[in-house]
């Protein structure tokens, strides 16, 4: 239990570091939940990681968007958890999350990026249709719209 709890801390920690980027929301025709769907819709290869990577991994996201030159995106990562070796002072062992694929979706869901980790530019994937939301994550969607 104690280990969950330890990597849900993790989890929370890389998607706080995400709110520092933020920019002025224009509108959008997809949300972040359908940004996340589409990345996770393309094969390990299409997202250029082997299988081994994708297995187990995590799709994380972000309600902020990120702007680059000029145009706004959602991102999106890829990550796994990976044991540190080490435990904090209950005994419980530590673990660190390794992203192994950063990915840009537009706002308009029409395009997505994958980045090169080496030298930071993107590289456009191949077009697909945005994966519809269930009726659930619609009623989820509309009440926190209405928390707002």
């Amino acid at each position: 239990m104690k280990k969950v709890i330890s990597v849900m801390l993790s989890v929370v920690a890389v998607c706080l570091m995400f709110t520092a980027c933020t920019s002025n929301k224009k509108e959008e025709t997809i949300d972040v939940r359908q940004a996340q769907r589409l990345i996770q819709s393309y094969t390990a290869q299409e997202l250029g990681l082997t299988q081994e990577q994708i297995n187990g991994a995590k799709f994380l996201r972000s309600d902020q968007t990120r702007e680059l030159d000029g145009i706004e995106y959602y991102e999106i990562l890829v990550a796994n958890t990976i044991e540190t070796g080490q435990t904090d002072s209950n005994g419980n062992k530590l673990y660190s999350i390794q992203t192994i694929g950063t990915y840009y979706v537009t706002l308009d869901g029409k395009a997505a990026y994958s980045v090169n980790k080496d030298t930071n530019e993107l590289t456009q994937l191949a077009a697909k249709e945005v994966p519809t939301l269930s009726a659930q994550e619609v009623s989820e969607l509309s009440t926190q719209t209405d928390k707002k």
